[in-house]
C-alpha cells in the first residue's frame, strides 16, 4: 500500500483494518474457555492443552518475516485475503478433529491465516492515515490481539454450554466473513502499491538488517511469553486452585484480557504526545515484572491478586502500541512493512510458542503449584525492561514516527 501522505485520515479504513485483526484474534481467545471441553473429549494431557494453544503460534515463530515476505510480493490486501481463508479452512478442520493431532494440525493452519492477516493489515493502515495520526493509528491497531481474544471469550462463556466447542469454532468463522467483508468496503478506494519485484533474499536481509527491529521483536517475545501464559492458564487456575465456576473464570479471564485494550490505547495517545517508545517498553516491563509475580505468589486476599493481573494486563498494552509503531518506523521502506511486522510479530509468536507449555511444565513438575511459575515470569519482564532501555538508546531518546519516507 502506498502510505497516505497528505489529507485527512480514513478512520473507517482504520477501523475495519482493526475490526479483520480482532476477527483473526478470535481463534486465539476461543482456545483457553474450551479447553477443558477439548481435553476432557480428546484426551488430551496439561502439556498437550498448552501445545494445542501454542501451535497456533508455530508457523508464526518460524516464518513470519516469509509470510510478510509473500505478503509484500502479492499485495497486502492479497495477503489479508489469503490469510482469512487460512483462518476459515482451519476453522472448519479443527471443528471436525476427532484427536488431538487432527485438531493440532487444524491449529497450525489457522496460525498460517492468523499471521498472513496480520502482517498484511497493517499496511492498509498505513495507506488510510495521515502522518500526523500514524503513530495513534497503529497504536490503536495493536488492540486486535486482547479485543479478538476477550470477545472470544465472552461468546464462549455463553456459547459453549448450548454448542460445544465446535459449534464455537463454527460461529466464529461467520464473524471472520462479516468483518471480511467490511473490510473490502471500506479499503476499496486506497491506493495499492505496485508488488515488490525486488529479490526476496535481499529484502529479508535488509529487514532483518535493522537492529530496531531487533529490539522490538525480542521484546515482543519476552511480553507475549507473559500475556498468553497467563490468559492460557488463569481459567484453569481459577477452577482448580480458587474452585471457580467454568463460566466465572472464563468472564474473570476476559476482563483480564480487555485490560490490555486501554493500555494499548494508553501507548497511541503516549507516543502522539512525542513520548519515546524505549521508555514505554521499559515501564510497561517495569509494572509486568511486579504484579504478575506476585498475584500468582499468592500476596494478598484474592481481590487483590486479580487487580494486579489487571494492573499487568493493562501496564502491558503499551509494549505492543510501541512495537507496532517501532515496525514501521524501522521499516527500510513501505515495500518492507509487511516484512518488518512479520519479524515483529515472528517474535510475539516465538513467546506464544514457548509460553504456555514451559509454564505447564513448570507447575506440573511443582505438583500444581502455579507458584512456582513466579521467577520464569519476572525474568521475561526484565528482558523486555532491558531491550526497552537499549531501543532508548538506540533512538537518543526520541520519537521517531512512520512517515512516507520511513526515517530512522
Amino acid at each position: 500500500m502506498t502510505p497516505h501522505t497528505t489529507g485527512r485520515t480514513a478512520w473507517a479504513a482504520v477501523a475495519s483494518a482493526i475490526g479483520i485483526g480482532i476477527a483473526a484474534a478470535m481463534s486465539i481467545g476461543k482456545v483457553p474457555p474450551a479447553m477443558p471441553l477439548i481435553r476432557s473429549e480428546l484426551g488430551l494431557s496439561l502439556v498437550d492443552g498448552g501445545w494445542v494453544m501454542s501451535v497456533f503460534a508455530t508457523l508464526g515463530a518460524t516464518a513470519g518475516v516469509a509470510l510478510g515476505l509473500l505478503s509484500d510480493s502479492i499485495g497486502q490486501r492479497r495477503g489479508v485475503w489469503l490469510g482469512v481463508a487460512a483462518l476459515l479452512l482451519g476453522g472448519v478442520l479443527g471443528a471436525a478433529a476427532g484427536s488431538g493431532t487432527l485438531l493440532l494440525l487444524a491449529r497450525v493452519v489457522e496460525g498460517v491465516g492468523f499471521i498472513s492477516v496480520t502482517v498484511s493489515a497493517p499496511s492498509l493502515i498505513l495507506a488510510a492515515t495521515a502522518p500526523a495520526d500514524r503513530n495513534f493509528a497503529f497504536g490503536l491497531w495493536s488492540i486486535y490481539m486482547p479485543s479478538g481474544s476477550a470477545i472470544a471469550m465472552v461468546l464462549a462463556a455463553w456459547a459453549l454450554p448450548l454448542v460445544g466447542w465446535r459449534g464455537l469454532w463454527l460461529g466464529l468463522l461467520a464473524l471472520l466473513l462479516l468483518a471480511l467483508a467490511v473490510l473490502t468496503l471500506t479499503t476499496r478506494h486506497l491506493p495499492v502499491t505496485a508488488r515488490s519485484t525486488q529479490n526476496p533474499a535481499r529484502l529479508i536481509a535488509e529487514t532483518t538488517g535493522r537492529p530496531g527491529l531487533w529490539g522490538f521483536a525480542l521484546a515482543f517475545t519476552a511480553y507475549a511469553f507473559q500475556w498468553i501464559s497467563l490468559m492460557v492458564w488463569l481459567p484453569s487456575f481459577l477452577m482448580q486452585d480458587r474452585g471457580l465456576s467454568g463460566t466465572a473464570a472464563t468472564l474473570l479471564t476476559a476482563l483480564l484480557v480487555l485490560a490490555n485494550v486501554p493500555g494499548c490505547i494508553l501507548g497511541g495517545w503516549l507516543m502522539r504526545k512525542a513520548v519515546p517508545r524505549g521508555w514505554l517498553l521499559a515501564t510497561a516491563s517495569a509494572v509486568m515484572a511486579l504484579s504478575a509475580p506476585l498475584a500468582v505468589a499468592g500476596v494478598g486476599p484474592d481481590g487483590f491478586r486479580y487487580a494486579l493481573c489487571l494492573l499487568f494486563s493493562f501496564a502491558g498494552g503499551m509494549l505492543p502500541a510501541a512495537s507496532f509503531s517501532g515496525a514501521a518506523a524501522h521499516a527500510p521502506s513501505p515495500k518492507h512493512l509487511a516484512s518488518a511486522n512479520g519479524m515483529v510479530l515472528q517474535g510475539s509468536n516465538l513467546g506464544q510458542l514457548l509460553g504456555p507449555p514451559l509454564i505447564a511444565h513448570i507447575v506440573s513438575q511443582a505438583g500444581g503449584d502455579w507458584q512456582a511459575a513466579t521467577v520464569t515470569l519476572a525474568v521475561a519482564a526484565g528482558c523486555a525492561a532491558s531491550l526497552g532501555l537499549m531501543v532508548v538508546r538506540m533512538e537518543g531518546g526520541k520519537r521517531i514516527a512512520p512517515s512516507p519516507s520511513l526515517p530512522h
